[in-house]
């Protein structure tokens, strides 16, 4: 019987079965991405997301969303060369990734790299117009200090509570292990 445009042998196609798929679905990036914020809500837990990140992206070095949500954390960890590697990552998979480009501005001005924090900042004013339909100019004072954006500095009136990741699972806020 011809096999044209199937596995050779049943071993080739049992290695297919179990090897991971070099690309995740929409969905399953929806699923990781549920993950990431699930961790990310709460305080204490960034090592944690980049670790999920890092899982994500053994399965598709391609997520643009992962390396940019590890670049988040890794900058609110103050780990800013690593967060502008993750940044750019995030940029080389997905161009017109706004927000990346926000980032990778702040961490570039951070850095003493005015003329490419410009650009960049440039670029990622451009690409929030045509994602939103609006203009960023109102918000460029954000955009132009010399410190780097950190989500940990806002303000909360909570204590901080450090959940464990098996209670995450446990109550169904983790997807994709």
């Amino acid at each position: 019987k011809q096999r044209k445009g199937r596995h050779v042998d049943v071993s080739a196609f049992i290695t297919a079965l179990i090897t991971p798929s070099s690309r995740l679905s929409q969905e399953e990036k929806n699923e990781w991405m549920t993950e990431f914020t699930a961790l990310g809500m709460f305080p204490g837990q960034k090592e944690k997301v980049i670790e999920a990140c890092e899982r994500a992206l053994k399965i598709d070095p391609t997520f643009a969303e992962a390396y940019y949500c590890k670049g988040v954390m890794l900058n609110d960890l103050r780990r800013y060369e690593e967060a502008l590697t993750a940044f750019e990552t995030s940029i080389h998979f997905s161009p017109n990734y706004s927000m990346a480009w926000f980032y990778k501005g702040d961490l570039l001005n951070h850095f003493g790299r005015e003329e490419e924090a410009d650009r960049a900042y440039a670029k990622a004013k451009e690409l929030y117009a045509i994602e939103s339909g609006e203009s960023y100019d109102d918000y460029e004072d954000d955009f132009d200090d010399d410190e780097v954006f950190d989500s940990s500095d806002i303000d909360s009136d909570e204590e901080e509570h450090i959940i464990p990741t098996e209670e995450l699972n446990e109550q169904g806020l983790l997807f994709a292990q």
